[in-house]
């Protein structure tokens, strides 16, 4: 799986408000046409969904830390080259 967004119609969608869903579903096709890879999961929910919206969720936060981990290791790299290139 890649390290960008991610869409998940039941969890990005208002599912109880009838227009926003509407709409979402208009703006499906462009979704999908840009993403790079798509997963799908059709049916009723089962006991193991919790889990995989659980392994969803640690996912994000584990893409989200580790961005932020390499965006303050650039920082740190760029300040070290700032004093040290003089």
């Amino acid at each position: 799986m890649c390290d960008g967004r991610w869409w998940i119609d039941y969890l990005c969608i208002n599912q109880a408000d009838l227009v926003e869903r509407a709409e979402q579903v208009r703006l499906m096709q462009q979704v999908y046409d840009r993403a790079h890879e798509v997963i799908v999961w059709l049916g009723d929910q089962s006991s193991d969904s919790d889990r995989a919206f659980n392994f969803i969720k640690l996912h994000d936060k584990i893409i989200q830390e580790a961005n932020s981990d390499e965006q303050i290791r650039r920082s740190f790299d760029l300040q070290t080259d700032k004093y040290t290139a003089h």
